[in-house]
């Protein structure tokens, strides 16, 4: 594989105990996003109706509805649904971790490229309706999921050397 060769998690752990540290640390995380973007979208959807309500009182506004937060409203609807997804597959890789199943940490390896394309992806469609707070936590979740990855992906090479599948 074409990720870096780390022999201990952190300078202390190694490769397995690294993984399922930092893999329960992402799933908190994880989990705490999904609520979080869970809360904004029923927010975004409750400020929507009233934007509804107020443009059909208001009939010569009709044409400026189509402009009203239905983009910011499907991206986080889009954005729950990718963190309830990663949040069970963060889930999954403990597990595989746990039990050393490469079959699992692959599949979750696979997943893990595919979700970072769609993070980046609907977080450059909607970044100018986040704050900097918002911009700050979604690089640090990054760099802490990219350096997870690079933990899982050379603990996978260890038991597929050791011959664990």
């Amino acid at each position: 594989m074409g990720c870096p060769r780390l022999q201990k998690c952190c300078c202390f752990f190694d490769l397995k105990t690294g993984s399922i540290i930092l893999g329960c640390i992402v799933a908190i995380i994880s989990i705490g996003l999904f609520t979080t973007m869970l809360v904004i979208t029923i927010e975004i959807g409750d400020i929507e109706k009233n934007i509804d309500k107020h443009l059909r009182i208001l009939s010569e506004i009709e044409k400026a509805k189509d402009t009203g937060l239905r983009g910011p409203y499907a991206l986080s609807i889009i954005t729950v649904f990718m963190f309830l997804a990663k949040s069970l597959f963060d889930v999954f890789f403990i597990y595989g971790v746990c039990r050393e199943r490469a079959g699992i940490i692959k599949s979750y390896l696979i997943m893990w490229v595919c979700f970072i394309l769609l993070s980046v992806l609907i977080f450059f469609c909607s970044s100018s309706y986040y704050n900097i707070i918002i911009v700050a936590t979604e690089i640090c979740y990054l760099i802490l999921n990219v350096y997870m990855v690079f933990v899982g992906c050379n603990f996978y090479c260890q038991i597929r050397r050791k011959g664990v599948i």
